[in-house]
């Protein structure tokens, strides 16, 4: 559902940016996911791993996902990483 890009920046703490493809639907929905992601990484912002830059992209549906799904999601992709401090 969703894929995570990252790579050193050398820019402190870090650069985040969040995207959507357009096949997941009409404007709403996709600044819906967008607002998802941002909310998730806010909370989660004081674990990351700072001088990298992170981009976030929703590919999954956009209709009936909660936060929790996303979240379990997103904190996966930074583990798997080693992105975490």
């Amino acid at each position: 559902m969703v894929i995570l890009f990252y790579r050193p920046a050398g820019v402190e703490p870090f650069r985040v940016g969040f995207s959507t493809r357009r096949k997941l639907g009409n404007a709403v929905r996709r600044n819906r996911a967008r607002r998802l992601m941002r909310e998730i990484f806010r909370l989660h912002q004081h674990e990351v791993k700072p001088g990298m830059e992170y981009l976030f992209l929703w590919t999954g549906p956009g209709e009936g996902v909660g936060l929790k799904e996303v979240e379990r999601e997103m904190v996966a992709l930074l583990k798997k990483g080693g992105l975490l401090r």
